[in-house]
């Protein structure tokens, strides 16, 4: 009732503030979704945290034999790229999946109608 009033809703971007509401729907739109891809990057580094254990050896090897640190930090972020580009890979292939459904046609000759069934054939009147 008030939303048109306070341009709470997405259909009053005509008469809210020169469409200053479409804009906030939508970017409040784009940011769920990149804090939702954030998530899920960070949940996946919670997950493969396991596959850093060669870093942090390296790490422990600095700190015991004096090897340099550069070692760790390569090993680091080898484990984040390749953890970050699986997550990449795999929106990416969850997105190209969410197309739309291709129009096709009702081959059942039980859900369709009679004409659809038996379609005319030659030029007599029934």
């Amino acid at each position: 009732m008030f939303g048109k009033y306070l341009c709470l809703t997405a259909d009053s971007d005509k008469n809210c503030f020169g469409g200053l509401s479409a804009r906030l729907w939508k970017t409040m739109k784009h940011l769920k979704r990149f804090f939702g891809y954030l998530f899920a990057v960070l949940l996946n580094l919670f997950f493969h945290l396991h596959w850093s254990i060669p870093a942090w050896l390296l790490l422990v090897l600095h700190f015991w034999q004096g090897w340099h640190i550069r070692w760790f930090w390569l090993a680091l972020s080898i484990w984040a790229l390749y953890v970050i580009g699986r997550t990449v890979v795999f929106s990416l292939l969850h997105r190209g999946g969410q197309g739309p459904d291709p129009k096709t046609h009702n081959r059942n000759p039980y859900s369709r109608k009679n004409k659809d069934v038996f379609p005319p054939t030659g030029n007599h009147n029934p």
